[in-house]
């Protein structure tokens, strides 16, 4: 249910606020996979030494950030590309 939020608002806030909407997106996806990384993996010895929620925030930080530069770099692309086949299909 979280992830069809998050892509709602992602779709919502691309189309109406452009790179603010993707990360405010990111933002919201950076705090719940922290939280269930803290939650879930708790107990595991992935996280060696450190505390969940150090491992979790310090994990789940680098792969969303480069998912964030990948979004604001492509979808204006792709946002632009739509918007010409609309009008050009009509």
């Amino acid at each position: 249910v979280l992830a069809g939020l998050v892509i709602a608002l992602g779709l919502f806030l691309t189309s109406t606020k452009g790179h603010f909407g993707i990360v405010i997106v990111m933002v919201i996806k950076y705090f719940s996979t922290v939280i269930s990384g803290a939650y879930f993996w708790a107990e595991g010895t992935a996280a060696g030494s450190l505390p969940a929620w150090t491992f979790s925030l310090s994990y789940n930080l680098w792969y969303n950030l480069v998912t964030m530069i990948i979004c604001l770099l492509i979808v204006p692309v792709l946002m632009n590309r739509i918007k010409k086949a609309n009008i050009q299909g009509m």
